[in-house]
This record gives C-alpha cells, sequence and structure tokens, in this order.
C-alpha cells in the first residue's frame, strides 16, 4: 500500500484512477503524474467532493507541508495547488480499494476494511 499522494500519511487505503500528465509552468522541473493517485481515508472525501482548500490545509498539517522552511512554503503550495488541479483533470474513473480484500466466512462477502479494522480482525 503506498503513502497517500495528497497529505503524505503513510497509510493510504483508497486508489484514484488517474492518465498520466505534466504540469506545465515550473522551470527545470518535469513536474507532473505517472498513473494512480493514492488517498488516506482523511483525504478520500476530500479529493471525491474536489475541496482543494480542504486538502491544502491537511498537506499543510501533514509530513510534507510540516517540514518545509516557511520561506519557501507558499511557492511550494502554489505548486502543490496546480499539481492537484492536474490531477482533477485527468482523474478517470471511480475511486477504488488500494488493498487487501476481506472475505466474511459466513456470507462470502468480500469487504475492504480500513488498516485500523484489520488490525483489530487480524488480518
Amino acid at each position: 500500500m503506498n503513502e497517500c499522494d495528497f497529505c503524505s500519511d503513510s497509510v493510504a487505503p483508497w486508489r484514484f484512477p488517474c492518465t498520466s500528465f505534466a504540469v506545465p509552468g515550473v522551470p527545470g522541473l518535469d513536474f507532473g503524474s505517472g498513473g494512480d493517485w493514492a488517498a488516506c481515508d482523511e483525504c478520500k472525501p476530500l479529493v471525491e467532493s474536489r475541496d482543494l482548500d480542504g486538502l491544502m490545509e491537511r498537506w499543510r498539517q501533514g509530513p510534507a507541508g510540516r517540514g518545509l522552511p516557511a520561506y519557501i512554503k507558499p511557492r511550494i503550495m502554489q505548486d502543490v495547488r496546480g499539481l492537484w488541479r492536474a490531477f482533477f483533470d485527468n482523474w478517470s474513473g471511480n475511486v477504488v480499494p488500494n488493498g487487501p480484500a476481506y472475505a466474511e466466512p459466513d456470507d462470502g462477502k468480500v469487504m475492504y476494511l480500513s488498516p485500523d479494522e484489520r488490525r483489530r480482525r487480524g488480518v
């Protein structure tokens, strides 16, 4: 399972299908994305509602945003926002689970469990 591509959370049980893309306007950098994006439980609803402000706040408070020096943070936040706009333009399908499935033994239904629930059940 990947880390969240939006906030860098270490657990990302969701995957958003996305076509590869490049983001112009960042001199000297190949800036873009190569395929699907992973999301944590907290970012998933923000992505689904295309809430850029909510995603920016989550990113700013997460590992990636907290570790930046104050003098460069506004520029990086602008670049991240541009990257996410390009993601929204290239998002290509329904969100799908990005982790193991679990089948209930009594009825055989397949469920996708949160990381906490998988740990609780020992699966």
